[in-house]
């Protein structure tokens, strides 16, 4: 039985294709919809995410959010890093962002670290 559950999570956590990132969760829904609406499975987390969440997610893409609006751009850096760290340890094939300000190109570099 436990080699079936970690079957199925090894399964699920390859079927993650898009991450999207957001700066709010407005955006994060609105971004995350716009898959929905075309049929293809997807899921929106709230508040801090684990790699344990994108493992177990189970949908072709998850949509995030940082909050970071109001935040330093050293803090949203931070964040939009970690979570970008997290997706390439999941294997998630591709990470977008949604209008995360200050973080411009430190959140290109942290992609291609």
């Amino acid at each position: 039985m436990e080699q079936l559950i970690k079957k199925q999570t090894k399964r699920l956590h390859k079927l993650i294709e898009i991450l999207i990132i957001a700066d709010d969760m407005t955006g994060m829904l609105d971004a995350e919809a716009q898959f929905a609406n075309r049929g293809i499975l997807s899921d929106a987390f709230l508040g801090d995410i684990t790699i344990e969440d994108l493992n177990n997610c189970g949908a072709r893409v998850a949509a995030v959010t940082t909050e970071s609006r109001h935040l330093s751009k050293e803090q949203a850096y931070e964040k939009v890093f970690r979570i970008a760290d997290l997706a390439k340890k999941a294997g998630v094939v591709q990470s977008l962002k949604r209008r995360i300000p200050y973080s411009g190109d430190m959140w290109e570099r942290s992609l291609r670290q």
